[in-house]
């Protein structure tokens, strides 16, 4: 797994947008997780995720080994959750007016014990200690391994099984099937990746042509950087003119 993501990790330093694409889709649910686990809101950690992986992808000059990029990015994970957390509040909603919002569920009654259950989990999760909620929010997310989030958190993978024993002592075991379920209902939307790619301006080198500076480094950067901006101002086409000469 390590060789793969050298490869890709590599790939995505030389502005290779694909390769960093499948970055982000082998470590969006960590990356999410974590951040709920942290911040103990879905849509803060989908926020916090995101960002993240934008920031991640500006600093991968900064990765020398494979082998540091998940505990390296789950820091940059920590840094946006702590950030978020300061900055957002969670929007509320007023109980008199939640009751006007018209619904299609056939049995309120149903729905309020539904929720209720629901609400209970997430209060049983949120009143584990960190380093348990930690390690039961990755578990169940995505049904990561041992090993892959003991990588991811950088403790010993004995240390990932002690936690999660520790989480169902902890948890009531009728609620133990629900967990995973409560997570399986808030995952991340199909879109996140491209999301998150979006949020990375592709600067790209000529690939080659009858007017190709690709030899003269500086006008090549010089070229990508000014299409990049170029997009971001919504201008579609950028015309230039390259001339010889000193």
């Amino acid at each position: 797994m390590m060789e793969e993501i050298e490869s890709l990790i590599e790939a995505a330093k030389r502005s290779n947008i694909k390769a960093y694409a499948a970055i982000v889709e082998r470590f969006a649910d960590m990356a999410y997780g974590y951040a709920y686990a942290i911040v103990g809101d879905f849509h803060l950690a989908e926020d916090a995720a995101q960002e993240a992986f934008v920031e991640a992808y500006y600093n991968l000059s900064r990765i020398k080994e494979a082998a540091a990029f998940p505990g390296w990015f789950r820091q940059i994970v920590l840094h946006r959750c702590n950030r978020l957390s300061r900055g957002k509040r969670v929007a509320t909603m007023p109980l008199n007016e939640a009751q006007a919002v018209p619904s299609k569920e056939p049995s309120p009654h149903r729905i309020m014990e539904n929720k209720e259950l629901k609400d209970n989990i997430i209060k049983a999760i949120g009143s584990l200690s960190q380093p348990l909620r930690e390690a039961t929010t990755l578990f169940y997310i995505n049904g990561y391994s041992h090993s892959e989030i003991s990588e991811f958190l950088d403790v010993p993978v004995n240390t990932v099984k002690s936690r999660l024993s520790a989480s169902r002592k902890h948890l009531k075991e009728r609620m133990m099937h629900m967990v995973k379920q409560t997570f399986d209902e808030h995952k991340l939307p199909d879109n996140f990746a491209r999301k998150v790619i979006e949020g990375v301006p592709r600067v790209e080198y000529f690939s080659g042509g009858k007017n190709c500076p690709e030899s003269y480094t500086f006008p090549s950067c010089l070229s990508a950087c000014l299409k990049s901006m170029a997009r971001t101002m919504g201008i579609k086409k950028l015309k230039y003119t390259v001339q010889n000469g000193g």
